[in-house]
């Protein structure tokens, strides 16, 4: 089985590993990457955000092909997310969606983006928005994005916009989300 494991120092990038039947792990590889700080697998495409590859600290999208061996190769220009310290994405649809941390922001690739506004009633943590996590619902109607900052998830249509947003208790900070598998909790 193949593993990837992003390394986000400096001198880091994308780590591919093998893990046997045995659990033994076997370093195989390092894809160079500028700071990856999360990635998803999408058929035989590896779409990995990098934390700051611009200059104005803007966060990245680049995109790799897995070879059979699974090797990555062939990585795309970088995209940016149009906002800072982007940490989770998804895809759906075709699409792909990153949460900005920093920024308070979501993205639909390559230029479709929602900023959140606002703060939060703990004000060490919750002085602006943070959103943290984006993902497609079960029913795959809806693009959902926890933002930390401001106690929340908003929930998307496919072309980013808003439908409804859900506040958990103040204070609280949404920062992942998990759907049951008949899908009645959240």
């Amino acid at each position: 089985m193949d593993i990837y494991i992003a390394s986000c120092a400096e001198d880091g990038g994308i780590l591919h590993c093998k893990l046997s039947s045995e659990g033994k792990v076997t370093r195989l590889g390092l894809t160079q990457a500028d700071r990856p700080m999360y990635m998803i697998k999408d058929g035989s495409k590896m779409h990995v955000l990098l934390r700051a590859p611009f200059q104005n600290d803007e966060s990245g999208l680049q995109s790799f092909d897995i070879a059979q061996d699974g090797t990555l190769h062939n990585g795309t220009d970088i995209i940016s997310t149009k906002g800072q310290v982007a940490c989770h994405l998804c895809e759906a649809d075709g699409k792909i969606y990153a949460a900005n941390y920093i920024s308070g922001s979501v993205i639909r690739f390559p230029d479709k983006l929602d900023t959140h506004t606002g703060c939060g009633t703990n004000p060490e943590r919750q002085s602006s928005p943070h959103t943290h996590f984006v993902a497609e619902t079960p029913d795959k109607k809806y693009i959902c994005s926890t933002d930390l900052g401001l106690d929340s998830i908003f929930f998307y249509d496919h072309n980013l916009n808003r439908r409804f947003v859900l506040h958990v208790p103040d204070g609280f900070g949404a920062r992942h989300l998990v759907f049951s598998e008949d899908c009645r909790y959240l």
